[in-house]
């Protein structure tokens, strides 16, 4: 026992260390820097000149924004996803279930250049549909708002996608089996049955996933081309040592993510507390309608190619000369336009 009183001891000290020195210090000498005056004094006016800078409220605004677009957008394709590869009868779900888990693998700024290899104005993507098209210019434009929007969801679907698939495998089928007994259609079973047991993951994922998405920095600054984020705002006033702005916007910034994680914490607990009552296994659910099942297909294989597509792309262009690639591919086009032949 005192073995183990002093083994527990020990981690304890360690881990209070490492959350100290890595953690609660600099959160700490951060705040620190925002309050302290050049007189030696304590004031709250970084903050308010924070807020009297219009570039500062944008990036705060922008932030916010694409937090909730990110949100929408990921719960779409991840929650689609989760039903398409765990409750529906499916083919290659397991491969499909692997490949969606994908994004875990690569780091953020890497999957976020295999996206610009593929979709910027010079990309694979783009140059291929403006050759096939016969057109004079590449058909999108990927940055901004909606460069940003697209990378984050089909990187930060994952959470989503995760969440959902356990909330489908404690679903217990013996409820779907008494609604549809008592003559309820698939809609009100979706409604009164499914949706209320998934709502709790659905929530949880979307704070968590707010949180990843304001705080990113890759995809704003890579792809953004001068959409002004709170992120890059941080970056701008470290490179032209305003320290003290910089102080200011990761408080504000740091503040966001921690309420969201907090309300995170919160409902993830409740989220498992809910889930200790299944009783029967839950069964896959065969689609009977063939146009419903062809939408699903064809959906779920356009999602899966925008999320498999830089992988394979990352992969091509590891073994390619980055100087010659795009007229590699030039050569296996055809000379004249999809359109017009």
């Amino acid at each position: 026992m005192k073995i183990e009183r002093r083994i527990h001891t020990l981690l304890s000290a360690l881990l209070f260390y490492l959350a100290f020195v890595f953690i609660l210090f600099p959160i700490a000498n951060t705040f620190w820097l925002t309050l302290k005056t050049e007189a030696g004094g304590i004031s709250l006016d970084a903050y308010r000149i924070f807020f009297s800078i219009p570039v500062n409220v944008l990036a705060l605004k922008n932030t916010v924004l694409v937090g909730a677009a990110t949100v929408i957008s990921c719960m779409v394709v991840g929650v689609f996803m989760a039903f398409f590869t765990h409750y529906f009868k499916t083919g290659f779900h397991r491969i499909i279930h692997i490949l969606l888990l994908s994004s875990f693998v690569l780091p953020g700024v890497i999957i976020v250049i295999a996206f610009i290899q593929l979709y910027a104005e010079t990309g694979i993507i783009s140059q291929l549909l403006k050759t096939l098209f016969s057109l004079e210019e590449v058909p999108f434009r990927f940055s901004g708002f909606w460069g940003i929007l697209f990378v984050h969801t089909f990187t930060q679907y994952v959470f989503f996608y995760i969440n959902t698939t356990i909330a489908i495998h404690y679903l217990d089928y013996s409820l779907i089996e008494s609604a549809r007994g008592l003559g309820a259609s698939n809609f009100r079973v979706f409604r009164d049955v499914i949706l209320p047991h998934i709502r709790p993951a659905v929530l949880t994922s979307a704070l968590l996933t707010f949180a990843l998405a304001a705080s990113s920095f890759s995809a704003p600054y890579l792809v953004g081309r001068g959409y002004r984020m709170m992120s890059t705002r941080i970056l701008q006033s470290k490179m032209n040592n305003q320290m003290t702005m910089a102080s200011t916007q990761v408080m504000i910034l740091m503040l966001m993510s921690i309420a969201a994680m907090m309300l995170y914490s919160y409902y993830a607990k409740r989220q498992f507390r809910s889930n200790t009552s299944k009783i029967k296994v839950f069964r896959r659910v065969k689609i009977e309608s063939r146009p419903f099942n062809f939408l699903v297909h064809t959906l779920a294989a356009l999602v899966l190619c925008f999320i498999v597509l830089p992988l394979i792309g990352i992969l091509f262009l590891s073994f390619a000369d980055s100087s010659s690639w795009m007229t590699i591919i030039s050569r296996c086009l055809p000379t004249e336009g999809f359109l017009h032949r």
